[in-house]
């Protein structure tokens, strides 16, 4: 009899470990079921929602991920232009894109998700020059809106593929390393408007965003604000630095209000590389600008200083200065090829500079400095220069002028 009871024990044990872990895994399938069902009905509305802002586009969104606690990892974005052919179609490509964000379902399905900020990993940008002359990433402004306040914005490692076919022959650039910190100014409630953002146009609000889950909301809810103290000016300060096929580093950083069109701007490149190859990257408006310099080649360094004003008479005001070294001139015109070049340069709305400038011709030393009072053709020009052991070849007889 204790027998028997023993077995009954031991056949009921053995049936509760076997449903209780049936119950388990159907758990688990159920909850993963429930997850991917989830995550791929974000993808969907992500989407959707790039869709409806570039219907000139086809938008595909490989996965999306909700992550409990931080945001929403969308992954394989692409915005492809219909019509286009070669991989230039693509115009852009982001490997990840994290939106950092309420993750709650309650406030999924609200009408206005508040986004933190958004992290845009690895994209890749391609812009080609169209017959037309236009750009093909025009097509992408504007950008697609995220709620009523600008959030933070960060691009990490970037890439930027510039190619224009009409040009003969076709040229092309890319830009690498591309970090990009965009950062919208606040001030605190009880501040003044400052008076651009009093002569902006404030009549029309934007419609507020669909939900982003397809699920009925709950009663009641509303969404929570991170910056309920303070409101954005409508500027925006950045800061960022890129790579280039020429050029070894440039950092740059400034402010943008985009409803007055006002920029402040500054930045440095380091070694950029002058040469053939960077001429035939100018526009074909500079023209003899850059015959002149297709000849010389050299590494620069480079200072930036911008501020656009539209409101403004004179709209631009920059200021440029460079420290050039390793400098050479090939010019069949001339009897040696000028090395070891050195000079400091500086160009503003006022002229421009080229002063301490050494360089070496065959056994001759040079050293100059040149001053433009003015960036127009007919702008006066003082020059002094010195030459030690200069040799008058007929070469140069011959390119003096006649009289």
């Amino acid at each position: 009899m204790r027998t028997i009871f023993c077995r009954l024990i031991n056949s009921c044990w053995f049936f509760f470990r076997g449903g209780a872990a049936l119950l388990a895994l159907a758990a688990g399938i159920g909850v993963w079921y429930y997850v991917t069902r989830f995550d791929d009905e974000i993808r969907r509305q992500v989407q959707a929602r790039l869709a409806a802002n570039y219907p000139q586009l086809e938008v595909t969104v490989r996965a999306a991920q909700r992550v409990a606690g931080e945001g929403i990892v969308v992954r394989g974005v692409s915005l492809v232009e219909r019509g286009a052919d070669g991989p230039q179609a693509e115009l852009v490509y982001v490997d990840e894109l994290f939106l950092a964000c309420p993750t709650d379902v309650r406030e999924l399905v609200s009408g206005d998700l508040p986004i933190r900020s958004i992290t845009v990993r690895r994209p890749t940008l391609r812009a080609t020059r169209r017959p037309d002359g236009t750009w093909s990433v025009a097509k992408l402004l504007p950008l697609p809106h995220c709620g009523r306040q600008r959030p933070q914005t960060t691009i990490e490692n970037a890439s930027v593929e510039v190619f224009d076919p009409q040009r003969t022959p076709a040229v092309s650039y890319t830009l690498r390393n591309v970090n990009l910190a965009l950062h919208p100014v606040t001030e605190p409630n009880n501040a003044p408007l400052p008076s651009d953002a009093l002569g902006a146009n404030t009549s029309k609000s934007p419609s507020p965003s669909p939900p982003l889950v397809a699920l009925p909301p709950p009663g009641g809810m509303t969404p929570t604000d991170s910056l309920a103290n303070t409101r954005q000016t409508g500027e925006i300060e950045f800061e960022g630095s890129l790579a280039g096929d020429l050029m070894h580093r440039t950092e740059f950083h400034g402010r943008l209000n985009p409803q007055t069109g006002k920029v402040s701007l500054g930045g440095r490149a380091e070694q950029l590389e002058i040469g053939p190859e960077l001429c035939s990257l100018l526009p074909a408006s500079a023209g003899s600008a850059a015959g002149y310099l297709s000849a010389l080649r050299g590494q620069l360094d480079l200072t930036l200083r911008l501020d656009v004003d539209p409101s403004q008479p004179v709209p631009y005001r920059f200021d440029v200065q460079g420290q050039l070294n390793h400098g050479r001139i090939d010019d069949p015109r001339l009897p040696y090829p000028v090395t070891d070049i050195v000079a400091r340069i500086q160009v503003s709305n006022n002229g421009f500079r080229v002063d301490d400038v050494m360089a070496r011709a065959g056994l001759t030393m040079l050293s100059l400095n040149c001053q433009g009072q003015g960036l127009s053709s007919t702008s006066p020009i003082t020059l002094t220069a010195d030459a030690r052991k200069f040799m008058l070849e007929r070469q140069l007889v011959d390119l003096l002028p006649p009289t």
